[in-house]
């Protein structure tokens, strides 16, 4: 199982600090399962992890990602344990709650189940992703996320950075 975009490009690249709408939104989300620990697939440069931290100091917060410029910056922004990788080398612990924003638009249809299954294998309480499924190109792709068992729970949010629609979707673990 491999990502179809080009890695060399995520390899150096380096993400945005900007908090959307979305980005709260989905914090907002998680919060209501009163996690102790979180896992970020995809960190970027832990914005989404320092702001759950911010709202729950005590939280650990666990984040991935394949380029090293954001795994340097997740770090320095406080992001308690950071990991460099892609979607082959999922961690094995177990998270209450795994996230992502962003980021399975960029796996493809032959892959998604796998790496919906991975999150789901490491989540004890929830499952929550923030995604957009408007556009479909070579690199880039929508994923209905409802066949997957998970439930939409908010309304759209316009991107400042790309100016796609965003949801939030999530899907309950069995305890």
């Amino acid at each position: 199982m491999y990502l179809n975009h080009p890695k060399e490009f995520y390899k150096n690249y380096q993400a945005d600090n900007v908090i959307d709408k979305i980005d709260i939104e989905l914090i907002n989300q998680i919060n209501k399962f009163n996690p102790e620990t979180a896992f970020e697939f995809g960190c970027g440069s832990g914005k989404n992890l320092a702001l759950l931290k911010k709202d729950n100091p005590n939280i650990i917060t666990y984040g991935m990602d394949i380029s090293i410029v954001n795994v340097i910056q997740a770090h320095l922004s406080g992001v308690d344990c950071i990991i460099r990788g892609d979607e082959r080398y999922m961690p094995q612990s177990k998270f209450d709650v795994s996230f992502t924003c962003s980021v399975l638009d960029h796996i493809p249809h032959e892959n998604i189940e796998q790496v919906i299954g991975n999150l789901f294998a490491i989540s004890n309480k929830a499952v929550v992703i923030a995604e957009t499924n408007e556009y479909n190109s070579e690199f880039y792709y929508a994923h209905n996320f409802e066949k997957y068992g998970f439930v939409k729970k908010s309304k759209a949010y316009k991107s400042d950075n790309d100016g796609f629609n965003y949801f939030i979707w999530v899907k309950l673990c069995a305890e």
